[in-house]
């Protein structure tokens, strides 16, 4: 078989290397009900398969390149494009699933597939080959593989250890967790120049300044030392972020060991006195104040890199009871064996797409009983409208069914434009009891004009108490306090139109609003 020097030169167009450079990653589960390899596409398992071998997992320590290669030959250029094309996208998402396996791999976060053909017999034979990229912390020799994957182990069994003799499940995990907590404090001054703060070393050695993934992949690695199947969830709060799903008797929990360390300004020490267990061992409808549930403030995306994305599977209701005995409560240590996978269903309106930004402020809208939504379409499926123009009348409801329908303390109405039969009678009634709206005339209240962008946000300003408030002086702008509020904690970011006062608020982003302004409330 003879190596043509014109495919070599034609092998710069047919492989140019592919690189997969995961944003976050997602734990995988036992072999047994392993949710990830499941969600692979056939050749993608193959190639999962051909990585997930003690020779081939060493490779991703010494940067040794991974044989993919596979036997066939092609009778055209045309063939061997098409099987390169289609083994270097599933060659990616093996690796990000790998990742997902073990956070222990931690000095990698890219890889590389690249290789070459020959031409003998009329045919075409490709050889393919994935080589991990190291970060540069590792890749400079500033730091060391081998001693960093051994300080990292070594830490993980001996907290393990520790952790095993404590007690039943709730207490063997809330060690670990406390651990982390109260030995590391929230870097919020990282950035991508170095990529240590995003490992599992940051928050297991005298570092101690990891970021939300560190967390993450640090809290996965003891729960695998411990035996509990574990999740690193890539998802989204008030920006991109990463926690925890782990599995107690067959159902699955919520960990945010992040939220549970929160950096205190003026403070640099490792215990702030601000730690909790608030985000420990939730479950979907875990209240985290009076408004907000951890589904509310948690939405997991499974964006793992352009190449792939997983889904998870579904949390159980409420948290793992503190006193859960595996003695009492289950029959054998370990997990149940697993029904097929409860995937997230569908948004709860037709119109509303699960990745719309305003998506799970309607989610909370409607378990909060914010609002209903505007009917049903010819297929008798409910009906959100998140474009549709909001009134005053309506904008003042949800923002008093938000705060739990209050009884006004008196049935004095000034408007001669709200009757008492009206729906939003009580509302209005609230509202200017607590200096939330003086209406738009004194006795007028223009209850079916819509709602603005601006008068919105006034609204919610006040009823959060009107922070920040300043003096008034001429010339400045009726609403120019509750801008400021709403710009400083990002009330109004992420719409898809641009803030603009005057312009009026639809459905979507009244409800988004006020969803992130309850979110503040949440702490």
């Amino acid at each position: 078989m003879k190596r043509l020097t014109a495919a070599v030169l034609a092998l710069v167009l047919l492989l140019a290397p592919a690189l997969c450079v995961p944003a976050a990653a997602a734990g995988a589960l036992p072999d047994e009900v392993d949710v990830f390899y499941q969600q692979l596409s056939p050749l993608a398992r193959e190639c999962f398969d051909r990585m997930n071998t003690g020779e081939n997992l060493a490779r991703f320590r010494s940067g040794e390149p991974i044989d993919l290669s596979v036997s066939g030959a092609y009778s055209t250029l045309a063939d061997l494009q098409r099987q390169v094309n289609a083994r270097q996208t599933a060659a990616t998402q093996a690796y990000a699933a790998i990742l997902q396996s073990y956070p222990e791999i931690f000095w990698t976060r890219g890889c590389e597939v690249g290789g070459s053909y020959t031409y003998g017999g009329g045919s075409y034979y490709m050889s393919l080959e994935l080589t991990v990229l190291f970060e540069t912390n590792w890749r400079d020799g500033r730091r060391d593989v081998i001693a960093d994957e051994a300080a990292v182990r070594g830490k993980v069994q001996a907290l393990a250890e520790e952790a095993a003799v404590q007690g039943g499940p709730w207490s063997q995990l809330a060690y670990v967790h406390d651990w982390l907590t109260n030995h590391n404090v929230y870097n919020s001054a990282a950035t991508g120049a170095d990529y240590l703060p995003w490992t599992p070393l940051a928050a297991l050695t005298d570092l101690s300044q990891p970021v939300c993934e560190g967390y993450a992949r640090a809290f996965k690695m003891l729960c695998d030392e411990l035996g509990y199947p574990c999740l690193y969830v890539a998802g989204y709060t008030d920006g991109p972020h990463a926690w925890n799903m782990v599995q107690v008797a067959g159902k699955w929990y919520a960990v945010d060991v992040t939220y549970d360390d929160p950096g205190v300004p003026g403070v640099s020490a490792v215990v702030s006195g601000r730690e909790s267990r608030k985000y420990f061992l939730v479950g979907e409808e875990t209240l985290l104040d009076d408004y907000h549930v951890f589904s509310d403030n948690h939405i997991p995306t499974g964006e793992i890199s352009e190449a792939i994305s997983f889904t998870y599977p579904a949390l159980a209701p409420e948290a793992l009871d503190p006193n859960f005995s595996w003695g009492a409560d289950w029959p054998g240590w370990g997990a149940p064996e697993q029904p097929e996978p409860d995937w997230p269903g569908p948004a709860v309106f037709a119109d509303v797409d699960d990745t719309a930004y305003y998506a799970p402020a309607v989610k909370w809208a409607a378990r909060q009983g914010v609002t209903n939504g505007t009917g049903t379409d010819a297929e008798g499926r409910a009906l959100f409208s998140p474009d549709a123009a909001v009134t005053r009348g309506q904008a003042v409801t949800f923002l008093w069914r938000s705060r739990g329908e209050p009884e006004p303390a008196t049935a004095q109405n000034p408007f001669a434009d709200v009757q008492e039969t009206d729906y939003f009678c009580k509302a209005v009634l609230w509202a200017v009891e607590n200096g939330i709206t003086n209406g738009t005339s004194p006795d007028s209240f223009s209850p079916g004009d819509p709602v603005t962008r601006g008068q919105m946000l006034t609204f919610l300003w006040r009823a959060m108490g009107r922070p920040g408030e300043t003096e008034a002086f001429e010339g400045k702008a009726w609403n120019a306090d509750a801008e400021a509020w709403a710009a400083e904690f990002g009330v109004a970011d992420g719409t898809a139109q641009a803030y603009s006062a005057a312009a009026d608020c639809p459905r979507g982003d009244v409800v988004y609003y006020l969803f992130h302004a309850g979110l503040l409330m949440a702490g």
